[in-house]
């Protein structure tokens, strides 16, 4: 797991518990041991990192959906 998904998961975690709105890249980058500026080096703006979280789901949902119809 790349630190990208890294942050993801940490980002995913904390939008579920304190809200999207409520979540700071200060926040995710703690949850990952990085300052809140240093994210934009692994990751771009919040709204993108949720774009992405919403994206891999989709991706993992088709996938998984796929597998069963070809069984």
């Amino acid at each position: 797991m790349g630190r990208a998904d890294v942050i993801r998961t940490a980002a995913l975690e904390l939008f579920t518990r304190l809200g999207y709105e409520a979540t700071t890249m200060a926040d995710i980058g703690r949850g990952v041991g990085i300052r809140g500026p240093s994210l934009y080096r692994h990751v771009a703006p919040k709204q993108d990192v949720l774009a992405q979280i919403m994206i891999g789901t989709m991706e993992d949902l088709l996938a998984a959906h796929s597998a069963v119809r070809r069984q």
